[in-house]
Formats: structure tokens, C-alpha cells, sequence
């Protein structure tokens, strides 16, 4: 005979251990909500300040924003829904739903993160002659070619747009999976696309490090940047990057601090360990060393194999593995005829570069690429951007065009070990953003139900996602993916008309023109260059095979490369861009996104941030399983996360901004995509809840802007405010005494000032409502 009754017991049993989480399950948790391989790239611009960057991200804001989320995701009552739970009983609904939805607004961010699958999947496809075809390769920025909008002869908008759209719908359609079984995803795409393909890069960027001459090269002895990483006035910008506190270096802060948010997320889950206490705290200390150990050593070891003026914020990743994968080396023919065998990529960027300057080392990496040397139709085109005319064939003046990479068909092997590693990363950083915009899309379709929105809003599809919400999608992302493809149509107005273009006289007065022409006279081009090489130097440095050119800080001034711009014009009558333009712009929108929804995202801690104050100074006494026993620990760790927040943003907005966007053009665009988003996207969430804030008032529903400060579930805060509307349900009927019991304490509770009949009457609301509570169902992750 069947025991039902000890059946039931061991089913519960069961149940109630699946619901724990371990320590080290709390530890992959956190860290794969954290640790984004794609954003290495970016972070390593930083160079040895990335590692202080990461410190200090890790101890004044991560730990911060841990501790006060484990905090209030552990308080009885509010254990359910995260963020928005939390906001809107410290501040309020309005606060809960606006904070929810500058947390989902990131998702339209994430079409940035388009270019980025776009730039690994086109590669793993297109293989060599087709790896420029998104332009993740900045080879424009610094190469002498014909011009420096770099497409590949294939290029085609309609395929871009068109392969975009299918990448924004397969992601959306990974999202509607449901919770569950996208995290499944996720659980594979992190393994094969995430942590197999960084180590696979940090085991040849090892490799790489140990066969360079100068292991310290591209990142410089220093915390600041090597003269040769720096912009030139052939190629980005205005502003050099002279200082510690530039706008480069406060951007690649503002990049690190968002490199570890997620935090919040997984702290829902320290409810559901053993001992949180004494656990949560040994989690985070095991999460923040495999934070800093990942991010530090995956920029700075992207930083020391890849020169950081051809790095793409898109392609960033893909190039890193080009520079450091090869099969039996890379043998290139130099200028005076001998044959030199390197290592990877990396190793002959570094000594051709030293020997015969950036122009040659920039057409090995073109040739490794491409298989073949710059087409352009000239020498001079070919030549170092500063060659006088009369210098082009002269091999210790011009070593570029004299240099060539022999292994051509050795090196299509790389690449194809290249393509099959940038197609798994391409697929983990699909998956992980789909997980994103499956866990922001159901967050805020949580705050939308709590808010009372209409059913059609919150309707959910079995699998738990919110259909409405991706439609929101639909209509918002393919209209910020029409202006990211704005960057890409920007970008043919410039081609033929950068600084790059005049210098190697191959100029476009129409761009309906088919064939770039020569305007300039060999007298009128001379006069051009040697006004450029008046704020540089000629160095035969130690074991230079050639005249290397390199950038005199102390010569540079801005007037004399305005000087230079004026005398084109004077010259062919057009007004030229730095060569860096169409290179940035390119990135405009990924700038644009990132700037913009990074900034509301911190806007929303800072708003989380300010509700745990007035939980420190109003509820300390709240019930939880987590605590911080000293209030002085809770306020200085709040203040701090909010100075960190603070200042990111600031700082990414700062005047001296341009020296991020080359040319002052590229940041006025920045400005006016990334000014506009922030504002429209902020106001179009409060104008959402407002519409339907009035519309419940207008049906009888109270919303009630106040905060609850009480272990009281915020399900029977509804049941209490909104009595009207379940009364007459049956599960509810036998508890109208408690709820005008509740109604009266409740108001005590807003109303006292003694501290001690406040914290009384809330535990006494915690009684009544106990037993109201376990008339609603849990939030289940489908």
C-alpha cells in the first residue's frame, strides 16, 4: 500500500533542495551575468591602467551594489521581482517601474552588440577577401591606401541590413524561449563560445608574448601611452591623449565599471543559500577574483598583442585572435631583399614597425589578412602618407611599398582556424545577449503587471515571455538599427575626402565620381607633407632599417594641423576630415548606444542606491537573512557606489570628448544620436507609466505612491489598497477584518515617528498578512 502522505513529504523534500543554491552555483551564476568577453576589447584601451581601473571598479562599485542588492533581495516580503520590488517599497511604484525600465532599455543598447555577432559571423563565413566586409578592421584609421573607407569589394547595404534584421529576430525569438530554457542556452553557449575560445586566445597571446623582442611594445613601459599608440595628424584627432585624466581614459573607467553590472540580478538568489550571512559574503569575495583575474588579464594581455590604434570596438575580438593566431609563422620580404620569419602577427607588427616604420607594418597586416597589397591605384597611394613624391622609390624613404608577406598560403590556414574560433564567439555573445533580453524583458513585464497595466500589455505567452514587450522590441530596435546603419551610409560622403586621401592624392570632389582623381600638383602635395612633418621628427632609432618618422609631443599644437586642413581647402577648394572619421564612424552608433543606455542604467542604480539610504535611516530593523551590522558601512559603500556612478557618466560627456570620436564631426554626430536617446528614451518610460497611472485612476484603481517599509508582500499591498477589486473572489472573502486591520496599520505606519511603535505595528501587519499571502502563487522561471 502507497503512503500518499510520505510521498508528499519526500516530493517537498526534494523540491525545497532543488531550491537551494550552492556556493560555487552562486559563483557561476554571478559570474556569467558579469564576466563579458566581448567587452575586452574596449577595456584594454586602458593599457596598464586597466589594472587599477579593475580594482577600483571592483572594491567601490561591485562590492557596493552586491551588498546592498543581497540585502534587500533577502528582506522577508520582498523576495520577488528583483529590482523593481525593491525600488518600489523604498520609493514608491513610479520609482520601482521607471528604475525597472532604465534597466530594460539596455536591450535596445544591444544593438550595438549586433555589429559585433555581424563582425564574427561574417569573417566565419566570408573567410579572408570578405573579413572587412562589416569594417570591423579599422585598417582605414592608420593604413596608407587610396582611401581610408575600407570596405571590401564586396560590400553590399542591402546584405548588412538585411543579415541585421535576421540577427535582431533571432535574438528577439531566443528571448521568447522562456527563461529556463534560454539560460540552458546560455549554460552551452558560455562554455564553447565564451570560456573555451578565451582561453584557446590567452594560450597563443602567451605564446605571442614569449617570441616578442619587446613583450611591452604595444602597451607601453608606462601607465601612459607609447608616442607610436597615439593619434597623428593623418589620422584621428585634435586631442592627443597627454593626460592620466583624459576622456579615452575616463571612458575606458566608465567601460569597466559596466563591465561587472549584472550583480543585482543573481543577489536574488542568496535567498536561496544555506547560511547567506556567512556565504553570500564568500561568494562575492571568490566572484570578484574571478572578475579581476579575467578582465585584467584579458585586457591587458589584448593591450600587449594588439597595436591599439588599428583595435575596433565591434571587430575587436576577431582581430585579436588574427594577430595572434598563425600556422608555421609569417615570413615577410623586406625592402633590401632578405626574408624574415615571424612568429604570429603580432611579433612582425612589432619589429617591422620599429624598423621601418607604422606604414609598413600596417601593409604586413593588410597583406596577412587579405593575401594581397593594398589595392589602390598608385605607388604613391601605397607609400607612407608623409613620402615627398620624389622619395616614393627610394627604399630606405618608402620601405612600404618594397615590403611583402610571402607565406600567403600558409597564412589562409590561420585563417581558417581564425574563422571557426570567431564563429563560436559569435554564437556566445548571440546567446548571451538573448539571456539579457530574456531576463530585462521579464523583469519589466513583472513591474507592468504590479503596476496594473492593461492584460493586453501583460499578456504572457506559455513560456512566460512577454509578447507586448517584444513587439516593443520589434519597433524600437529596427528604428535604432536605421540609425547604426545611418553610421555606415555616413560614412561613403567621406570616402576620397579624409586627410589620408589628400596626402596620397587620390581625392573625390563628387562621390558620384566611380575613380578617385590626382588635384594636387607634386609641388602643392610636397608643401602639404612637409607641413605635416613639421610636428614630427626623424629618428633612426636603435636597429631601424629606414628614416621612421615618429610623433614630437613637443612640437604638436592644434593650430598647426588646423594650418593643414586650411591649405587643402585653399588648395582644391573641399574641406577634409581627419582619417579617423569614417572609421568612427562606424562606431558612431555603437558609441551612441552604449554612451546613452550605460548612463541610464547608472541612473537607475543611483536611484536604487538612494532607496537603500532611506532603508538604512528608516527600515535598518526589516527582517533578512543577509545584514550588514554597522549603518556607517551601509551609508559609506552606498555614497561610494553612487560617486562611481556619478562620475562614469560625467566624465563620458566631458568637453574634451572628441579625443574618443577622431574629428570633431564624428563627435558632434556622437552627440546628437547619443543626447537625444538618453532624454527620449527616459521620458518616453515616465510617460508610459503616467498614461497608465491615469488610467487606473480613472477605473478606481489606487496605485498608491508610497513606500512600504514593512516585511508586508507587496501582492498584499495590492490586496490592501486595492480591496475593491478581490473581494468578491472567493479565495479571498473570509479576510475583509484583516484587511481593514492592515488598511489602519498601514497608515500608523506612514504616519508615526516613533521608531519603536512603527517597527512594532510593521511586524504586526507581518502576522496579519501571512496567511493573504499564500493565496498567490510564486513567480515561477519557465
Amino acid at each position: 500500500m502507497i503512503n500518499n502522505k510520505i510521498k508528499e513529504v519526500k516530493i517537498k523534500k526534494k523540491l525545497e533542495k532543488n531550491k537551494k543554491v550552492s556556493l560555487m552555483g552562486f559563483v557561476l551564476l554571478t559570474a556569467s551575468a558579469i564576466i563579458a568577453f566581448y567587452t575586452f576589447p574596449s577595456l584594454s584601451t586602458a593599457g596598464w591602467i586597466a589594472i587599477i581601473f579593475a580594482f577600483i571598479t571592483a572594491m567601490c562599485w561591485f562590492i557596493p551594489i552586491g551588498i546592498a542588492a543581497a540585502e534587500m533581495a533577502t528582506i522577508k516580503g520582498w523576495t520577488e521581482g528583483g529590482i523593481f520590488t525593491w525600488v518600489r517599497n523604498l520609493l514608491g511604484p513610479r520609482n520601482g517601474f521607471i528604475v525597472t525600465w532604465l534597466q530594460f532599455q539596455v536591450t535596445f543598447g544591444f544593438v550595438a552588440m549586433i555589429l559585433f555577432v555581424l563582425s564574427s559571423f561574417s569573417f566565419a563565413f566570408a573567410g579572408a577577401d570578405g573579413y572587412n566586409y562589416f569594417n570591423t578592421l579599422k585598417l582605414g584609421t592608420t593604413l596608407n591606401q587610396a582611401t581610408s573607407v575600407n570596405f571590401s569589394k564586396n560590400f553590399n547595404n542591402g546584405a548588412l541590413y538585411g543579415i541585421g534584421i535576421v540577427v535582431v529576430a533571432g535574438l528577439i525569438f531566443m528571448s521568447l524561449l522562456g527563461q529556463k530554457r534560454t539560460h540552458q542556452f546560455g549554460q552551452v553557449a558560455l562554455i564553447i563560445g565564451i570560456l573555451l575560445p578565451f582561453f584557446i586566445i590567452l594560450g597563443f597571446q602567451i605564446y605571442t608574448v614569449a617570441t616578442m623582442p619587446d613583450p611591452l611594445y604595444f602597451i607601453g613601459k608606462h601607465f601612459q601611452k607609447e608616442p607610436h599608440l597615439d593619434p597623428s595628424v593623418t589620422g584621428t584627432s585634435y586631442e592627443l591623449n597627454k593626460t592620466f585624466m583624459s576622456s579615452v581614459v575616463m571612458a575606458s573607467f566608465m567601460a569597466f565599471s559596466f563591465s561587472l553590472h549584472g550583480v543585482e540580478v543573481s543577489a536574488i538568489a542568496a535567498n536561496r543559500m544555506d547560511n547567506p550571512s556567512k556565504k553570500y559574503p564568500q561568494a562575492m569575495m571568490f566572484v570578484v577574483i574571478s572578475a579581476l583575474v579575467c578582465i585584467i588579464i584579458g585586457s591587458v594581455m589584448i593591450s600587449m598583442t594588439v597595436p591599439t590604434s588599428t583595435l575596433s570596438f565591434n571587430g575587436g575580438l576577431v582581430q585579436t585572435i588574427m594577430f595572434n593566431l598563425s600556422v608555421g609563422g609569417i615570413d615577410v620580404k623586406l625592402p633590401d631583399g632578405t626574408v624574415a620569419h615571424y612568429k604570429t602577427l603580432a611579433h612582425a607588427y612589432s619589429v617591422v614597425e620599429t624598423q621601418y616604420g607604422t606604414a609598413a607594418a600596417n601593409q604586413v597586416m593588410y597583406q596577412f589578412v587579405y593575401g594581397h597589397p593594398i589595392n589602390t591605384g598608385s605607388d604613391l597611394a601605397r607609400s607612407d602618407l608623409l613620402t615627398l613624391t620624389s622619395e616614393v622609390n627610394d627604399p630606405l624613404k618608402n620601405p612600404s611599398l618594397f615590403i611583402s608577406v610571402m607565406n600567403v598560403e600558409t597564412n589562409k590556414m590561420a585563417m581558417q582556424g581564425l574563422q571557426a574560433i570567431t564563429f563560436f564567439i559569435g554564437i556566445g555573445v548571440f546567446v548571451e545577449v538573448a539571456v539579457w533580453m530574456s531576463n530585462l524583458s521579464t523583469g519589466l513585464n513583472y513591474a507592468m503587471r504590479k503596476a496594473h497595466f492593461p492584460v493586453w500589455v501583460t499578456y504572457r505567452l506559455k513560456n512566460g515571455s512577454a509578447l507586448t514587450v517584444a513587439i516593443l522590441w520589434i519597433a524600437l530596435l529596427m528604428c535604432i538599427f536605421a540609425i547604426y546603419m545611418f553610421g555606415y551610409n555616413s560614412l561613403m560622403q567621406y570616402k576620397g575626402q579624409t586627410i589620408s586621401d589628400v596626402l596620397a592624392n587620390e581625392i573625390r570632389i563628387d562621390q558620384n565620381q566611380k575613380e578617385p582623381m590626382a588635384l594636387l600638383s607634386n609641388q602643392n602635395l610636397d608643401e602639404i607633407k612637409l607641413m605635416a612633418r613639421s610636428i614630427y621628427e626623424h629618428s633612426h632609432a636603435p636597429g631601424a632599417q629606414a628614416n621612421v618618422l615618429h610623433f614630437d609631443f613637443n612640437k604638436h599644437a592644434n593650430s598647426e594641423v588646423n594650418a593643414i586642413y586650411e591649405k587643402i581647402k585653399d588648395y582644391i577648394g573641399i574641406n577634409a576630415v581627419a582619417s579617423g572619421t569614417p572609421a568612427s564612424i562606424t562606431n558612431i552608433s555603437f558609441i551612441s548606444n552604449v554612451v546613452s543606455q550605460i548612463s541610464m542604467y547608472y541612473i537607475g542604480y543611483n536611484i536604487f542606491l538612494i532607496g537603500y539610504l532611506r532603508y538604512v535611516f528608516k527600515a535598518n530593523w526589516l527582517r533578512r537573512e543577509f545584514r550588514v551590522k554597522w549603518p556607517w558601512l551601509q551609508i559609506s559603500l552606498a555614497l561610494l557606489a553612487m560617486g562611481v556612478n556619478t562620475f562614469a557618466v560625467v566624465a563620458t560627456y566631458l568637453p574634451a570628448a572628441p579625443e574618443l570620436y577622431p574629428g570633431q564631426e564624428a563627435y558632434y554626430v556622437f552627440i546628437s544620436i547619443a543626447l537625444p536617446m538618453f532624454v527620449c528614451t527616459l521620458l518616453l518610460g515616465l510617460f508610459i507609466y503616467l498614461i497608465n497611472y491615469a488610467w487606473n485612476k480613472k477605473r478606481g484603481i489606487n496605485l498608491s505612491e508610497h513606500s512600504n517599509l514593512t516585511n508586508v508582500d507587496q501582492n498584499v499591498l495590492d490586496v490592501i489598497n486595492n480591496w475593491h477589486l478581490y473581494k468578491n473572489q472567493k479565495e479571498f472573502a473570509k479576510f475583509e477584518r484583516h484587511v481593514q486591520l492592515l488598511q489602519q496599520k498601514q497608515v500608523i505606519v506612514r504616519t508615526t515617528k516613533d521608531k519603536v511603535q512603527r517597527e512594532l505595528v510593521a511586524n504586526e501587519m507581518q502576522y496579519l498578512a501571512a496567511e493573504i499571502a499564500t493565496r498567490f502563487a510564486p513567480e515561477e522561471e519557465h
